[in-house]
């Protein structure tokens, strides 16, 4: 059986598969403070929308006020 990875302190992976419209503010923020607490976390994001650099601009940005 593999272990975990969060059970062997490698970097933990939260994963969204939504549509961009439902990534708010909100949700950005409730984002930005989960990673916050868990240490060793990144988020992934997939959708159609991540394929134009302007939007992939505009998460990194909010993630980094």
């Amino acid at each position: 059986m593999i272990p975990l990875a969060s059970l062997k302190d490698e970097i933990f992976t939260f994963g969204s598969l939504v549509r961009q419209y439902k990534i708010t503010p909100a949700v950005l923020d409730a984002w930005s403070e989960i990673l916050c607490r868990v240490n060793n976390s990144r988020l992934l994001l997939a959708n159609r929308a991540m394929q134009s650099t302007m939007n992939r601009d505009y998460i990194t940005a909010e993630f980094s006020k």
